[in-house]
């Protein structure tokens, strides 16, 4: 998926039904590199009673500032996805 029209048409069609959305997150990879680290991650959604779900990974980088850090990009990639309502 990608692109705002695309995204649009998604919410719109699951916010027809009342849900509750569980993203699930698994095998996080995160890479220091001083001030700046890079994760990837595989995340997993469901949600009840509609019974939607995707199936995506996600790409951050992070930047360092003093002792906190701060994410700097995120791409979230869905490799499969389900909507009841369509």
């Amino acid at each position: 998926m990608a692109g705002g029209k695309k995204l649009r048409s998604f919410f719109e069609k699951i916010e027809r039904v009342p849900i509750v959305i569980l993203p699930m997150i698994h095998n996080i990879d995160i890479a220091i590199d001083g001030d700046g680290a890079r994760s990837w991650s595989l995340m997993r959604s469901a949600s009840f009673p509609a019974g939607n779900e995707a199936i995506g990974e996600y790409n951050d980088t992070f930047q360092r500032v003093g002792t906190e850090w701060f994410f700097a990009s995120r791409v979230y990639t869905i490799f499969k996805e389900n909507c009841a309502a369509e």
